[in-house]
C-alpha cells in the first residue's frame, strides 16, 4: 500500500450516470420485495431488482387509462 495517494483529479458523487432517474424511497410489502429481490429472479432476467420493479411499473403504465404526465424532474 502506498503512503500517499493523489486524489486531486477525483470527482465527488456517483460514477454512474443518473440522467433520467429520480431517487426515491418507497415501502414495499415483504412478499413484493422478496419476489423482485430473489437471486434466481434477478439472474433469470439478467438485471437487478430495481430494473425489474421499473419494468413491472412501466408495464402497468402501458395498460393504464390515466395519461402519463410530464415529470417535474425533466
Amino acid at each position: 500500500m502506498r503512503k500517499d495517494y493523489d486524489f486531486s483529479k477525483g470527482q465527488h458523487g456517483s460514477v454512474l450516470s443518473t440522467e433520467g432517474k429520480t431517487h426515491t424511497s418507497i415501502w414495499l410489502d415483504d412478499d413484493v420485495y422478496a419476489f423482485f429481490c430473489t437471486k434466481a429472479q434477478a439472474q433469470a432476467q439478467g438485471r437487478g431488482y430495481q430494473g425489474l420493479i421499473n419494468d413491472a411499473l412501466r408495464e402497468t403504465m402501458k395498460h393504464s387509462a390515466i395519461p402519463p404526465q410530464e415529470s417535474e424532474h425533466s
